[in-house]
Parts: structure tokens; C-alpha cells; sequence
């Protein structure tokens, strides 16, 4: 699957001296602007710094309430609107994450494609929500339609998911593994191998095989 947080390709804007007023100028610097902060491994969340503190696992921890508008422009809200069945959340916070996220994701699909995952970008800077709009366009661009509906973005709602998982600075995705309830029952930050996809198989079909609550 092609970058979620991307951007697309713009020629450049007329100058003044042919007989344009400079603003498409002005605009695209902007754009661009922010294109690269997007790509920047050490920018993030509220701050702008990428953190290197190591929160409390997740684990056995519920999924705070938060909600996010999907790519297909309806209102998403996780973990309630995940009709209390087991889910993947693959939560990016930087636009270079999207080769891991896409690893997860053919495995996934390749493995249990009746799983229920979705792609999380989680932009919680004040700075990027003006441009929420452009952005989520971009992102339009390098995902096939079929598939906006499993890619919610995160602005406003973003501290909290990035509170519990915690941002090593890692480029990749947080690989979250949420029960019926929505309690997180597996979690990796640190990329995908064959090994790490086994593993949230298996804490999957032990959640299958638990008596119910």
C-alpha cells in the first residue's frame, strides 16, 4: 500500500515575472514545509521531539476513547466502534512508518485477512491541525479507495493513544492488539519480523479460545 501520510506532487508556482502575485509561491514553501516536517523522524506529537522515555506496557491496559475521521469521511471511534470483536490498530506517527505499517499489513491480510485492522496516523501537534484538511487529501492520493475506510487519522484525539503507547523515536508502526472490550492484549513498537506477526496470532487465538467475561 502506498504511504498514508502523502503528499502530492505539486509542480512549481509562477513568479512574478510571469505574471503571477507570488502566492502560489508562498503556498507551495508552506506546503513543503510541512511535507518535510512530516517526514522527520525526530519530530512528533506535542512537543515536536521525538521522546525517548519508555512508558509502562500497555498491556492488560484499556484503549483510551478516542475518535478520528476515516479517509471515506465517516466518524470513527476506537475502541467503541469496533463492534466488540478483536482488532489491529497499526498507530504511525511519522510519514516514514509506512514501510512497516505495510509489512504488517500484507501479513495480516495474508494470515487472517477476516481480521479486523486499521492504519491509525496519529498527528497530535497543535501546529498540524489547520492543515488537516491537506493532509488527509494527500493521503487519498497513495491509498485505493476501497480502502479509505480503514485508515482514520488522529488529530485532537491523539495525546492520549500517544500517552499510553509511548514514542521511542523508532520509525515504524505501534502494533496494538485489542480484545472485545477493548483492553490492549498485544503491543510492539520496534518493526516487524515473522516472529513478532506469529506472536499477535497467537495471543489472537488465545483471546478466541477465552471464556467470556
Amino acid at each position: 500500500m502506498s504511504t498514508p501520510l502523502h503528499s502530492p506532487d505539486r509542480s512549481r508556482g509562477k513568479g512574478p515575472d510571469d505574471g503571477s502575485n507570488g502566492v502560489d509561491d508562498v503556498r507551495e514553501v508552506r506546503e513543503r514545509r510541512l511535507d518535510l516536517r512530516l517526514r522527520d523522524p525526530r519530530l512528533a506529537g506535542d512537543g515536536g521531539v521525538a521522546r525517548d522515555d519508555a512508558p509502562v506496557s500497555p498491556v492488560g491496559r484499556p484503549f483510551p476513547s478516542v475518535g478520528g475521521t476515516a479517509l471515506s469521511g465517516e466518524n470513527v471511534r476506537f475502541p467503541g466502534d469496533l463492534a466488540g470483536a478483536p482488532a489491529v490498530l497499526l498507530v504511525a506517527y511519522q510519514r516514514m512508518a509506512q514501510s512497516d505499517v505495510s509489512s504488517w499489513l500484507e501479513f495480516l491480510e495474508s494470515r487472517q485477512p477476516d481480521l479486523v485492522v486499521y492504519e491509525v496516523p496519529t498527528i497530535p501537534a497543535v501546529a498540524f491541525r489547520p492543515w488537516a484538511s491537506w493532509i488527509d487529501g494527500g493521503m487519498r492520493k497513495g491509498v485505493p479507495e476501497a480502502l479509505w475506510p480503514r485508515v482514520v487519522t488522529l488529530y485532537r484525539d491523539g495525546g492520549p493513544v500517544r500517552e499510553l503507547l509511548g514514542d521511542s523515536g523508532f520509525v515504524g508502526a505501534s502494533v496494538v492488539l485489542l480484545d472485545a472490550a477493548g483492553v490492549v492484549r498485544w503491543f510492539d513498537a520496534q518493526g516487524f519480523t515473522p516472529d513478532k506477526g506469529e506472536g499477535l496470532l497467537g495471543e489472537l487465538r488465545r483471546l478466541g479460545d477465552a471464556p467470556p467475561d
